[in-house]
């Protein structure tokens, strides 16, 4: 896929795992926040976005997407 963009996210998941349910939240929020910088041009928001996640990468990856549907929460 020539015109494909692969971008890569992380976290400290040692840091995730030891403390709270909301620091997943965070990790999410910083996601958005990281993908909303990306995404400022009319033509980037057009592309679809796919993620490639496991473990607790996808529970992130979920999050982002519940907040996503609900954007109040």
């Amino acid at each position: 896929m020539p015109s494909a963009r692969i971008l890569s996210f992380g976290y400290d998941s040692a840091y995730v795992l030891s403390n709270s349910v909301a620091d997943i939240d965070d990790a999410a929020r910083s996601l958005i926040d990281r993908l909303d910088g990306e995404r400022q041009e009319d033509r980037a928001k057009q592309r679809p976005i796919i993620f490639v996640a496991h473990s607790l990468g996808g529970i992130v990856v979920k999050r982002v997407s519940a907040s996503h549907s609900n954007p109040h929460s």
